[in-house]
């Protein structure tokens, strides 16, 4: 039996993937950190309201921590505090992490994450990439999901607009186009789950068609 470490429980990912641990008898207990607490019913989860600005949580051996945390310019407001969340968060998991055994980090990056895109925000997340990937963890394993299908509880409208696109070229999207086709939350929260019960070890990235 193993311990879970949710961090992004309340996002579209984070929430599918707290109901499928709570579901499944490889885990005996989930813990959730947050800026919230949600209120989650299940008696294997507890959770903890946390100021990510002084992340120091004790990182436990035999655990699998389960990064989703996610923003948006719009919510971050400037590219600084999206760097906080999307970049800082999981960097810093990573040091945390580091030199605890039978540990796997599982984290959320982005289709076309690259340090050197012309994009910002694909930019940061192949920063993060980089920078998780010098950590001593037993298993570092990174998702770089398409846009993600699934009902959110708050609106965004360029994402429904893309969501709209994708659905209508999908049959298009064959070859190397595939791994830009739309991936349901669930089943990105299904292949996390996965890859952390599996025998995976060092750092390994999977792109949206792997997963």
């Amino acid at each position: 039996m193993k311990k879970a470490l949710v961090i992004g429980a309340s996002g579209l990912i984070g929430k599918e993937l707290v109901k499928l641990l709570t579901s499944d008898q490889h885990y005996d207990s989930i813990d959730i950190i947050g800026r919230q607490l949600i209120g989650f019913s299940s008696s294997k989860i507890i959770e903890k309201k946390v100021d990510f600005a002084h992340l120091n949580e004790t990182i436990e051996s035999n655990t699998d921590i389960f990064c989703c945390v996610g923003s948006t310019i719009n919510k971050a407001k400037n590219w600084d505090n999206f760097r906080k969340v999307d970049l800082e968060i999981p960097v810093k998991l990573a040091e945390l992490c580091e030199n605890t055994t039978n540990t796997k980090l599982l984290v959320i990056s982005s289709i076309g994450a690259n340090k050197n895109s012309r994009n910002k925000y694909l930019q940061m997340k192949g920063e993060m990439e980089i920078e998780i990937s010098k950590r001593k963890i037993d298993a570092i394993i990174i998702f770089r999901p398409s846009i993600l299908l699934g009902n959110r509880d708050e609106r965004r409208l360029g994402e429904s607009f893309a969501k709209f696109i994708i659905k209508l070229f999908s049959f298009l999207m064959i070859g190397p186009l595939k791994k830009y086709k739309g991936i349901s939350a669930y089943k990105v929260a299904n292949s996390l789950i996965t890859a952390a019960k599996s025998n995976l070890k060092g750092t390994i990235i999977l792109e949206s068609s792997e997963i």
